[in-house]
This record gives structure tokens, sequence and C-alpha cells, in this order.
């Protein structure tokens, strides 16, 4: 017999779903700096980053409900659980226990069930009100299942008061918790002609309902159906519940009754399309995840279409959203099949990677962009209190930073730029880049004249090898 492993994959699934809500956090966090840089196209791909993790989330949530409620595996579930509380760090986890008490109600383990109710109730100052309320329905749910009904009607006015003390919950849901409690007191008292009544109140208000809750409900109705001798139909309730009951109790529960049916009221034949009537409950989160995915290929589209134009300078504004007569080109080189770009955008210094596609278009493959006069706005603000050897001192820091950081964020980021006897070129507006030397190389500058007539210096550094560690000195002259 193949043993089974859906715990497992229910703990990929939870493991997976906790990562991603983790990644999608620093995503959101992310994507906010790229709003206050106004680099609205790095914040799509960002946008496109936490779509697919919704997606990815939602593929693990249907995973994984997919093997407890629609295979109805709690079995599986219960393994999960038990090996997580046998860690130190879980043993008093409310949830946990909420949720291993649940699932032995489902699989029929009252043993089990009884001495986690115990145990949550010690912890009774630890639990917030929904989670009291949740406690005492198990307990009922327990009894009933236990046949201790002596004080059951005590029991349901407690989880009315209960139901009563929550806060912010919607009409739909009270009334369902509502219908809940009464089908618990009708159980208790054996009133089956109200209970299919109810039954009936409850599908109208259910949609999209897993195949454990059809199973609950089926198990219900075929009890009722047994108890007022209504057989036919009882047997086509029972079948269904012994046919997609997987582990849970149910199973056994619906064979014992179908036991007790008179053979002489079996049905002699039926169809199984009069008892198979499935409809998995998982619409709602496949239609979100069809939203998620029609996002992501919205936004693809929107990114391909916002990394070209017919022109350099038509590329860089779609995907930076300047006007291109704003732009200034600097420096321009090409690198095989590639363009290296530098060019100006009102006080920003962008260095820019385009490739040259059919039809004369240009798709900028990647950019590094830089305050082109933050060095300057700092001295100024700091030029009164420094002596002359601590602004040299000062400014040969932040020239050797500028330098590296385009080194390191740009260059060295693109492999295209990983090649020999290749010059690297970059704009400052400090010509104490002359006096800097990267991995022992000289930097060598050449003034060029800003947009705004103020002097920028074109910096240029050669037989740098990009895979070792870009170190780079300051030489005070």
């Amino acid at each position: 017999m193949k043993k089974n492993r859906n715990h497992i994959k229910i703990l990929i699934a939870n493991l997976l779903k906790t990562l991603l809500v983790f990644f999608i956090v620093i995503d959101i966090w992310i994507g906010i700096l790229y709003i206050k840089g106004n680099d609205f196209f790095q914040f799509y791909n960002v946008l496109i980053l936490i779509f697919i993790a919704i997606i990815v989330y939602c593929v693990m949530d249907i995973w994984k409900n997919w093997i407890i409620k629609e295979n109805c595996d709690f079995q599986a579930q219960e393994t999960y659980i038990l090996m997580l509380l046998n860690q130190k760090r879980y043993k008093e986890h409310i949830g946990l226990h909420l949720e291993l008490l649940y699932t032995s109600l489902v699989l029929g383990k009252y043993d089990q069930s009884q001495q986690e109710i115990d145990k949550l109730k010690e912890w009774n100052n630890r639990l917030n009100n929904m989670q009291r309320f949740q406690l005492q329905l198990y307990n009922i749910d327990c009894m009933i299942s236990m046949n201790k009904t002596a004080s059951l009607k005590k029991e349901l006015e407690k989880a009315e008061i209960a139901l009563n003390k929550l806060q912010r919950v919607n009409n739909k849901t009270m009334q369902k918790v509502q219908m809940g409690i009464r089908l618990r007191r009708y159980l208790t008292e054996e009133n089956w002609e109200d209970i299919l009544k109810l039954l009936k109140e409850i599908s109208k208000v259910s949609k999209n309902v897993t195949i454990y809750e059809q199973i609950c409900i089926a198990y219900i109705q075929g009890k009722c159906d047994y108890e007022l001798k209504n057989y036919k139909e009882a047997f086509e309730e029972l079948r269904f519940v012994i046919k997609y009951g997987g582990s849970t109790k149910y199973v056994k529960l619906a064979n014992c009754l179908l036991e007790k049916i008179p053979e002489k009221n079996l049905p002699e034949k039926i169809s199984a399309k009069k008892y198979i009537r499935i409809k998995h409950g998982m619409n709602r989160k496949i239609f979100f995840l069809i939203i998620s995915c029609f996002m992501v290929s919205l936004f693809n589209i929107v990114i391909y279409w916002w990394s070209q134009g017919k022109s350099i300078e038509e590329a860089y504004s779609k995907r930076y959203l300047c006007a291109e007569n704003e732009l200034t080109i600097f420096y321009q080189n090409n690198i095989g099949d590639y363009e290296l770009v530098i060019l100006n955008e009102d006080e920003k210094i962008a260095y820019c990677l385009f490739k040259e596609t059919g039809g004369l278009n240009y798709k900028l493959i990647d950019s590094f962009r830089i305050d082109k006069n933050v060095e300057n706005n700092q001295m100024e603000l700091m030029e009164t209190e420094m002596t002359e050897s601590e602004k040299e001192f000062y400014q040969g820091n932040k020239i050797k930073q500028e330098l590296w950081t385009v080194l390191i964020r740009f260059y060295k980021k693109n492999t295209i730029f990983n090649q020999e006897n290749l010059a690297y070129v970059g704009i400052t507006s400090s010509s104490m880049a002359e006096n800097v030397t990267v991995n022992g190389n000289p930097v060598s500058i050449e003034q060029i004249t800003d947009v705004n007539d103020l002097p920028l210096y074109l910096w240029r550094v050669e037989n740098i090898d990009l895979k070792t560690n870009i170190q780079v000195e300051y030489e005070k002259q």
C-alpha cells in the first residue's frame, strides 16, 4: 500500500505561503521607494513580482485545501499538526491546538478531542473572543458525538452569548453561524424534520462549498432521512458520503447506517449520477488566481512597450516618463549589438545599456541613475564648518564612492562590459576624479559642458577586470 505523504505536501504549501507573505511585504516596501524615486518602470516590475507571488500563494493555498477539504484527507492534516506541536516553539500554539481539536473531531478521535478541549480551557485567558467561541462550538460538537446530552442546552446558550461578544462579523457570516447553532440544537433534540428544513436554508446561503462541507450536510441529511424512514433518499446521501468522505468519521458512520436499512427498502439499482453531485468550493480562489495571471500579463505588455522606442531618447523617455527634448546624450559607444549611453535627465546622470531590435527600434536593457549635483549640495551645507583639509578628505571619499557605485551597480552588473581593453566611462561634477585610481589604474578626465553651462567631467579608466573586487582609492595631491 502506498504510504500517504500528503502531510509533507501540506508542510511545503504552508512554508511557501509564509515565505511569500514576507516576500510580498518586502516588495511593497521596495515599490514605495521606487514611487518616491519617480521610477515607475521599476515599480511595475515590482508589481509583477508581487502578482507572481500572489499567484504562487494562491496555488499553494488551493493545493493545501484540495488535499484537506476536497479530498477529505484530514489524516494528513492531523499528522502535519502533530509534527509541528512536537517542536518546542509550537507546543503551546493556540491556533494549532484549535486546529488539532477540529481535525480530531472530523476524524472521530473524541478522546484526543477532549484532551485538547481541557487544555484550551486551561489557557482560557490567552484566547481571544473568536477563539473562545470556536472552542465552545467544538466542545458542543464533541458532546453531541459522545452523546453527552445532559448539559448541552446550557452549552448552546453559552455559545450564543459568546457569539454576541464577537465584533467585526459581517451579517452573512453571522447568519451562517446562527444557523450552525440552530442545527446543533435540533441535533440535540433529534428534530429530524426541522433539521431537513434548516439544511435547505443553509444550502440557499452557502455557495462554492467544499467537498467536506457537502459530506457533512449529506451525512446529516442521510441520518434524518433514515430516522424518518425515507430509505431511498438516505441511501443516496450515505453512498455519496462513503464515496467521497476520505478519512473522515462520516464514512464509518454512513456505513453503519446503511447496514441498518432494511434490505427490502434498498434500491435495486441506482445510477451514480443521482448521488455524485460534486461541486468544488474553489471558484473564488481560482477566479482570484486568473485575475492575478491577467495582471502579470498586462504589466508585462506595459513594460515591453515602455522598454522600446524608435530612438534612444524615446525608449528612455517612455521608461522614466520624461520629455525627449529634455534629454542630452553626453556619451555613446557601440559594444557589439549593444549601445552604451550616458545621458542627462534634469538633475540626474543616467547610465544606460540599449540593444537595437528589429525595425531600428531601441530596447532599454538596463539603466542606473545618479544625482548629478548631490555632492555640491552637501558641500554647500558644510563648507562653513570644515577646514580645507577636511573638505578635501570629504570630497575625496565622495568621489571614490561615486565611481565605485557606477562601476559596481552598472558596469559589473552587466556581463557585456566584462571585456578586455574596454574603457569604463562616467560623468562627474568634480575635477577631483583625476586623483582617483581603480585597482591601481589611474582615472583620466575630460571637461565637457552641462546643458546649464556648468562644468562636468567625463572620467575614463581602462584595464579593469570586473570579475575581481573593485578597489577605488583617492590620492591626495
